[in-house]
């Protein structure tokens, strides 16, 4: 069987990525054998994407995506606003920085620029706390 080309595995990684993301499924599923085996039924001369190359991956694709997000805002930013919200999953806190803003023609652009987990919980002591 012919090697696949590093274009098509890219795709394929891409596709995997995707599909863990939109949804939300851990990355940890990727290193279970019977995804291994599912994957090799379908695509023998493929070595299944493992949950350390799809992080990599994913730290790229967001590196590309945030290099993009700068350069919409340097053509259409004058004035914005930024949002800091907190929420929690579970028993998980997270926040996420979100903008805001109009461009020349008054449409209205906005983007998550950043989100990460908090080490305490998302409550009202904690938070005056900060």
């Amino acid at each position: 069987m012919a090697p696949i080309p590093p274009a098509k595995r890219d795709k394929i990684a891409t596709a995997t990525l995707e599909w863990l993301i939109g949804d939300l499924l851990p990355f940890s599923g990727l290193d279970s054998e019977h995804f291994k085996a599912m994957v090799r039924a379908y695509i023998p001369n493929l070595a299944p994407p493992c949950s350390a190359s799809i992080r990599s991956s994913l730290l790229k694709h967001r590196l590309g995506l945030m290099e993009r997000l700068k350069e919409l805002m340097e053509r259409t930013l004058i004035h914005g606003a930024i949002t800091i919200d907190g929420w929690s999953s579970g028993s998980k806190s997270f926040y996420g920085i979100t903008m805001h803003w109009l461009d020349a023609d008054f449409r209205m652009m906005d983007c998550t620029s950043d989100m990460a987990p908090m080490p305490f919980p998302h409550d009202t002591p904690s938070i005056a706390r900060l």
